[in-house]
């Protein structure tokens, strides 16, 4: 290995560890949006009601609103990573466009992990809140016996959404970075096609991600599509001038 590999190496972990002192704060906010969210799921997502014989009413409860909650947060927190700010503090270390990259990719992918791991925990405590608040019989819907493999199922998905969410925001953020313009024209874009019924004619787009039954497939399919996004995404960091 020459000095030169080395040297970028070390470069990268430096600049992770700075990213995740920097953006402590960051992780807070997480622990806030995760209460948050579990305070919505305690009303619960569905009710049904069975009758015949015997009447069975029941509430459906599931931490999805904690995940999108916390999607929603990589999103926003990628995009800081694209700021003018952000971007020179990078160079506060001997970098270039390249180190720089890697080490936003490091930290989203660090940020997707607590995001993800954190989300599945929490689904654990809402069960936990509802079992000692209320008298009610709960009883696990997914199917089967939530065993080891399909834990690491979910969580395993769990990050790749989040990581799907933050390199999205990061290419939006890259965006607006090169050109300014991108600052009305994405939410323009983003409310027209919501408003003009267009996402429908995309459903196609999200039954590749949301219902893929192979965890496998959708490992791989999340990991070329965020992989991609980060990619065009340093590749417009590098057309920038350098601060």
């Amino acid at each position: 290995m020459s000095l030169t590999e080395i040297s970028t190496g070390n470069v990268i972990k430096k600049q992770v560890r700075y990213k995740l002192r920097a953006y402590s704060g960051a992780f807070t906010t997480l622990m806030f949006i995760q209460f948050l969210g579990i305070l919505f799921s305690l009303g619960g997502t569905g009710s049904y009601y069975i009758g015949g014989i015997y009447n069975v009413e029941g509430t459906h409860y599931s931490s999805i609103s904690t995940i999108v909650l916390v999607g929603i947060w990589a999103f926003i927190t990628a995009i800081l990573l694209t700021t003018k700010a952000d971007r020179g503090n990078d160079f506060a270390f001997v970098t270039n466009r390249f180190t720089s990259s890697m080490s936003n990719g490091c930290f989203l992918g660090i940020m997707s992990i607590v995001g993800g791991v954190t989300s599945i925990l929490s689904g654990f405590l809402l069960a936990l809140i509802i079992y000692f608040t209320n008298d009610m019989l709960i009883i696990n819907l997914t199917g089967g016996l939530y065993g080891v493999s399909q834990m690491a199922a979910g969580v395993l998905s769990t990050i790749l959404y989040i990581l799907l969410a933050s390199a999205l925001g990061y290419l939006a953020g890259s965006l607006v970075q090169l050109h300014p313009v991108m600052k009305i024209t994405l939410p323009v874009i983003f409310f027209g096609l919501l408003f003009s019924g267009a996402f429908i004619d995309l459903g196609w787009v999200g039954e590749m991600y949301f219902l893929e039954n192979s965890i496998t497939l959708f490992t791989v399919k999340a990991l070329l599509t965020a992989g991609i996004f980060l990619g065009a995404s340093a590749w417009m960091t590098n057309r920038q001038e350098v601060m």
